[in-house]
This record gives structure tokens, sequence and C-alpha cells, in this order.
């Protein structure tokens, strides 16, 4: 067990996992592998909380991919069932893949591309409108190739947008990704 300072609070020493679910507080499910941080994908994928200003809520949650297939997952509740609108709002960068959506694991629209020329926060694809239960559903972005003037499959997942019978924007650094 790692332990180390991940609450932000001096002197109250709490290991990762105790830290997210802090973090989080209630209404969010934190979902782990044992023995496994972070990380998830085909095979053990690296993910991080990159904190840069234009990020909406000042963070986002980055994939390391480094092939395809590789993926991260979100837990996500909906509180009212109802038909949705879905978009992910995203970090546009030269060196990053392309990706599929699957909702509840059923693939969601057509593959989007992350990567362009300049970086740009206000990256935005929609996908479509679903009827959502109530309870949580799980939002999984595969990589399925790199634009071909990338040289990575990374991505930047900023926030999820439920429009419809209950608006709700979900920072998704803040969901326990898989």
């Amino acid at each position: 067990v790692v332990l180390n300072n991940y609450n932000g609070k001096p002197g109250a020493t709490v290991n990762a996992l105790q830290g997210l679910k802090d973090r989080l507080g209630e209404g969010i499910e934190v979902l782990h592998e044992a023995g496994c941080d972070v990380v998830s994908g085909k095979g053990r994928v690296a993910t991080k909380i990159d904190k840069e200003a234009g990020f909406s809520g000042g963070e986002s949650v980055k994939l390391e991919a480094t092939a395809a297939g590789d993926f991260i997952a979100f837990s996500v509740p909906v509180e009212t069932a109802g038909r949705y609108e879905m978009a992910l709002r995203f970090k546009k960068f030269p060196s990053r893949g392309m990706y599929q959506l699957s909702l509840d694991g059923t693939k969601v629209g057509t593959p989007f591309n992350m990567a362009d020329a300049k970086e740009d926060y206000d990256g935005l694809i929609r996908f479509g409108k679903s009827d959502l239960t109530a309870g949580p559903h799980e939002f999984r972005f595969t990589v399925v190739g790199k634009d071909p003037g990338s040289d990575s499959f990374a991505g930047h997942f900023d926030q999820l947008q439920l429009t419809g019978d209950s608006d709700r924007s979900v920072e998704l650094e803040g969901v326990k990704a898989t």
C-alpha cells in the first residue's frame, strides 16, 4: 500500500483510493481494480489529472494511451431517467488519438479525432441523444487510431455534458476513471 498526502492536508496521510473518495464526496461511486492505481485499458494505461487554466474547472483527465484498443471509462450517475443529448468537451492538440464512445457497452456515434494543428481547450463532440435510466452508466472512450499527423494516441477528457430532462455537466477529473 502506497501512503502519501493525497488529501491536500499536511499531516493527514491516507492511501490514494481513500484520497479520491474523500475528494469526490457522496454520490460518486469510486471503482477500482485490486492491485491497480488509476489505470485501465487493454493493458495498464496510465491516467493523470492535468491542471491548466483552459480546462473547465481548471483540470482534465489525460489518458496516456499507447495503442489502438486502449480505453478509459467513467461511471457517471444519472439522477433522472430520460432522453439526453450527450457531448464531450476535450482538449485538441497535435499529438492526440482518435476515439470511439461506448455507452454501457454499445457504440455511440462515429469515431472522433482529438488531434488538431493548434492547442484548443474548446473541442466539443456531440454524440446524439440516448435514453438513460436513473443510475450509473459507463461512458467508455476507446482508442481506434491516431491522426496521420499525430505521434500519439493520448487524449484529454474534460467535461461530459448531458442535456435533456435534467441537464448535467460532469467534470471528468472528479469521476474515478477505470
